[in-house]
């Protein structure tokens, strides 16, 4: 005797076109609403504030979600991560160097290693790294698409050398 979760798994893996699926029907509406559930991202949100509808933690979800570990990923050094010291990059190593074109195309090796060796949520399309010399940094712009909805998103950072 199967649940009716067991169910609902079986017919929403074993269905396959969703285009006839009548989401105003109860099942289609439950197949729907487990997709949903199934490719939508959910991380806490790392400013630690109060959820707008209760005493719970803020969330961030979907493409916000993937953007916070990615800008998180990208500052992790090695090491920092206690039982995974592989986990990181020397991005804040590099800023320290000389801004110029060398450092920049280390910079991008860089990016490109981390992201495609620790977030396998996502494909890069493209990542352009320019140095800024009027705020002693570089400027990042990483397009992307997310692999579960196809979305495509685009992350715009500044990243500068910090004693801390």
């Amino acid at each position: 005797m199967t649940t009716e979760s067991e169910q609902l798994e079986k017919f929403f893996y074993d269905y396959v076109d969703y285009s006839n699926l009548n989401q105003f029907d109860e099942r289609g509406n439950a197949v729907l609403n487990e997709r949903i559930r199934r490719t939508t991202s959910t991380d806490l949100d790392f400013r630690f504030g109060l959820s707008p509808t209760g005493n719970d933690l803020a969330l961030k979800r979907s493409s916000n979600s993937i953007k916070q570990s990615l800008t998180s990923l990208i500052l992790t050094d090695y090491y920092e991560k206690v039982f995974r010291p592989d986990i990181g990059s020397n991005i804040k190593k590099l800023l320290f160097e000389p801004a110029d074109f060398i450092t920049e195309r280390i910079l991008e090796d860089a990016l490109i290693n981390v992201i495609s060796n620790f977030e396998t949520r996502v494909n890069l399309t493209s990542i352009r790294v320019s140095s800024n010399f009027s705020e002693n940094g570089y400027d990042v712009v990483m397009d992307f698409y997310i692999k579960n909805t196809g979305q495509q998103e685009q992350i715009n950072l500044f990243l500068e050398a910090s004693r801390s």
